[in-house]
């Protein structure tokens, strides 16, 4: 690594999958364009126990794609090549317990750290059930330090930030916006929609997690009284169910996951995206589909709610609220030329959430960090 430029270390995972969740959406994109303006690296661990034992975890080190400067490390190796890389900033691009080792050494090194907080741990580890009471004991206790003791936290929207106040006791003066993006392609494919057919409306979320509202807008849309398409992409690790539907309006089509370019096409004919969340600190989806044209029907507990003027890019009505949501989708249905209106605002979101835009703050923000 040469020495001209700031050092950024990027601790997290690095998928090469085309089909990326928020996180390691943010994580590569964020990466790839700070590669050209910063000496970084980006470092993962062996993080899964059953593909790699206890000796790699400790010892293991691997070159994952030297050109482009990722490597896996084990804790020891890891340990000793901080030293040797001496970074001015560490960035932890997600949750890991790993991570707390970098705690111990930045008081030798004296470098930052800035941690992406995507979501609360604990709160989710609640919510769904996702692990054992020891192991969610664990995982709260390093959310703990790692809050605590980063210089900066980085936050997705005014509702997150406010969370995280809330949550973890702290002041709000080590926190800094990040909005995720927005890729070009969801604004660059055509436009492909008929505003005066069947109501399209599509659902992309963990359908099992409790947060994230899915059972509250099926159980909802029973009750609609005119036609619509439910399309559902699961992008939980866990197999989705069956989704039925006692209501013969309702049709509901289970998704696969798609790559960006795939999913992008796959928008074009739709007309409205629904979030139910309970909490969302963002929700990139929404951004991504609203960027396609598509009309957002979210809750006012999700992130991604204060880019929405009601009834000018989208609508927003409170989680639970079972008759508002309702009352909204009427409306969309029975006025068409309105919901043309809306859709053809909503795409104006590339303006503001595009990648460039978003990492032009990161690089204002990282150099700031000295």
């Amino acid at each position: 690594m040469a020495t001209d430029k700031k050092k950024i270390l990027f601790l997290g995972e690095y998928s090469y999958s085309k089909i990326l969740g928020g996180p390691y959406k943010v994580a590569k994109r964020i990466y790839g364009l700070s590669f050209i303006d910063f000496n970084c690296e980006f470092w993962e661990y062996f993080q899964d126990g059953n593909e790699y034992g206890l000796v790699k975890k400790i010892f293991g080190f691997e070159i994952v794609n030297n050109d482009f400067r990722i490597y896996k490390f084990g804790v020891f190796p890891m340990i000793k090549q901080v030293f040797k890389l001496k970074p001015d900033v560490v960035h932890i691009m997600i949750l890991r317990r790993y991570t707390i080792i970098l705690f111990l050494l930045k008081y030798f090194l004296n470098f930052k750290v800035a941690y992406n907080v995507h979501g609360i741990i604990r709160e989710e580890n609640k919510n769904n059930k996702l692990n054992s009471r020891f192991t969610s004991l664990k995982d709260k206790y390093i959310e703990n330090i790692i809050v605590k003791h980063s210089d900066y936290l980085l936050y997705l929207s005014g509702l997150h930030r406010k969370t995280i106040c809330d949550t973890f006791n702290i002041k709000s003066d080590r926190l800094l916006k990040i909005a995720n993006g927005v890729d070009d392609e969801f604004s660059w494919h055509e436009y492909k929609k008929d505003f005066f057919g069947i109501l399209s409306a599509v659902f992309i979320g963990n359908t099992g997690w409790k947060e994230k509202g899915f059972d509250f807008i099926l159980h909802s849309l029973e009750e609609i009284n005119f036609s619509m398409n439910l399309f559902v992409i699961h992008n939980g690790k866990e197999i989705a169910g069956d989704f039925k539907s006692k209501n013969e309006k309702l049709k509901i089509i289970k998704i696969e996951r798609m790559e960006t370019d795939e999913l992008a096409r796959f928008f074009e004919d739709k007309h409205i995206i629904l979030s139910g969340s309970m909490f969302d600190s963002f929700n990139i989806a929404v951004a991504e589909a609203m960027a396609a044209g598509l009309v957002p029907l979210v809750t006012e507990e999700t992130g991604i709610s204060e880019y929405i003027v009601e009834g000018e890019n989208g609508y927003i009505y409170k989680y639970g609220d079972k008759v508002k949501l309702l009352s909204l989708l009427n409306t969309i249905n029975s006025d068409r030329k309105k919901m043309e209106l809306v859709s053809r605002n909503t795409k104006n979101i590339i303006n503001i959430l595009n990648w460039n835009k978003i990492y032009n703050r990161y690089y204002k923000i990282m150099y700031e960090l000295s």
